[in-house]
């Protein structure tokens, strides 16, 4: 259960990174539409939470990432004190 739980947060971080550039672009594309006359502020604003949401969103994976693979060194870690993984064949 816990492991579904951390590759679905793994996967939001990866989610946001996608939300993000989109929104990115869109409120580019919407500040330059503006300046024309073709978009409204709202356009702008909606790219403006788009980034924002995408960029918690992935920050949030990273983090998860990050405390995945310490925990990952951690076991390993602990393993080698052990002699678990000492590559001695087991009978």
């Amino acid at each position: 259960m816990q492991s579904m739980r951390n590759e679905s947060k793994r996967n939001a971080g990866t989610f946001g990174l996608v939300l993000f550039i989109t929104g990115a672009a869109f409120t580019i594309v919407s500040a330059v539409l503006l300046a024309t006359g073709n978009a409204s502020w709202l356009n702008v604003a909606t790219g403006v939470c788009v980034t924002i949401v995408g960029f918690s969103s992935y920050s949030s994976g990273r983090k998860e990432r990050r405390q995945q693979e310490l925990e990952n060194d951690d076991r390993e870690a602990r393993e080698r004190e052990t002699g678990y993984d000492s590559g001695v064949p087991e009978l």
